[in-house]
This record gives C-alpha cells, structure tokens and sequence, in this order.
C-alpha cells in the first residue's frame, strides 16, 4: 500500500480555508465590469470546471468564442491584480 509523504500532503487549516476564500473574493472582484457572458464563461469554467465545449454550449456561442472570453477574463485579472 502506498501511503503519501506528510509532506505530499495538503493540509486546510481553517487559515488557509479563509485565505482561499479570500483570494477567490478577491480574483470573482477583479472580474466585475466585465459582460455577464465572459464573467459567467470565466466562473463555468474555472470554478466549476466545464470544458470550454460545454461552456460554449451552456452559453449558445461557438469555442473559439469561449476562449475569447477567457483571455479576456484572465487578461482583466492580470491587470487588475498588477495594480496592487
């Protein structure tokens, strides 16, 4: 049986559980301004873990268009987050 290292292993401590959430508060807040369609694209996506198909079929829009909107979802949060 193989048992992982201790330092393989992840642990979420209510810290890193509250840091987690706060930096996806802090990354969903980068997004605001953005069309519904590329903040919902980005969050179906990323958060919820559809392939870029699915979400292109979620949406009504082609792929290509999905990954459109994803550059323009990460693009917004780069330089959201270099401002700071």
């Amino acid at each position: 049986m193989d048992i992982p290292r201790p330092d393989a292993i992840e642990i979420l401590t209510p810290e890193r559980q509250l840091a987690s959430q706060d930096e996806l508060r802090h990354v969903l807040a980068c997004l605001d301004g953005l069309p519904p369609r590329t903040r919902r694209a980005f969050e179906l996506s990323q958060l919820y873990g559809h392939k870029q198909r699915e979400v292109a079929e979620i949406l009504g829009v082609s792929s290509p268009r999905v990954h459109a909107m994803l550059r323009q979802a990460f693009q917004r949060i780069t330089e959201q987050l270099g401002e700071e």
